[in-house]
């Protein structure tokens, strides 16, 4: 069943158009990645479901509802929650009012104290800095404590944008390794990623984008092993 459901949207900054009329869906219990080079338009795709831009045309449905005219909060509220990229936490809050402050909207308020003691659990490094400040955490923990506050929203659908962004290679793969558990949890995952490898290994499907068009589609294995994804994203 889909969940989220997009049909040609067309998005533009000002006299430039970045995305050409884009269709997608994310059904449930499933991880979709969207791959692609820098400027692909990959994050303001994910800006647009969020309503942080507005489409010039086009339909966003979520749970068979329009949500493309609907403001950033409402959307939340609706349960997409959007992890950015560069992480953009509170530096002077401690990790555990970082987290606190992922649960504002009317849903997951009511239930703080128990998502935020299954957040702890999920993340134990996360239980052990509960009281230290965002800022004094290293990268990796920062990226968890990012995906954390996310999950302290009740997410009914989780959008990841570049979440390995300037991590090293071993604290990637931890990150990449969250994002299973997160659809065991029984929430669907919209990826963005550069590091085409790991994100179609982990997706179910996945949609590749240029210059701000859908270039191909298929299930991450039938798109790995692509001789054109290869030699576009592989080096193969």
């Amino acid at each position: 069943m889909s969940l989220l459901n997009i049909e040609q949207i067309n998005v533009a900054y000002g006299e430039v158009q970045v995305l050409h009329e884009i269709s997608l869906e994310v059904h449930e219990q499933e991880i979709v990645s969207i791959v692609g080079a820098n400027s692909a338009g990959k994050s303001t795709l994910l800006k647009t479901i969020s309503g942080l831009l507005q489409m010039t045309s086009g339909k966003i449905e979520f749970e068979n509802q329009r949500v493309d005219n609907l403001p950033p909060h409402d959307i939340v509220e609706r349960g997409i929650i959007q992890i950015p990229e560069g992480r953009r936490l509170f530096p002077f809050l401690t990790v555990q009012e970082n987290l606190e402050v992922g649960a504002y909207n009317s849903r997951a308020a009511s239930q703080i104290n128990q998502t935020l003691q299954e957040i702890l659990e999920l993340f134990p490094i996360l239980k052990e800095r509960k009281n230290q400040l965002a800022r004094t955490l290293s990268g990796g923990e920062q990226q968890m404590l990012a995906i954390g506050r996310g999950l302290m929203a009740k997410p009914k659908l989780l959008m990841f944008d570049e979440p390995s962004l300037g991590l090293a290679p071993l604290l990637v793969k931890e990150v990449f390794d969250i994002i299973p558990k997160v659809r065991e949890q029984g929430i669907p995952v919209l990826l963005v990623e550069q590091n085409v490898k790991h994100s179609l290994s982990l997706s179910d499907r996945g949609y590749v984008l240029e210059n701000g068009k859908i270039a191909l589609t298929g299930t991450g294995q039938e798109l790995l092993e692509n001789k054109d994804i290869k030699k576009a994203y592989l080096g193969a």
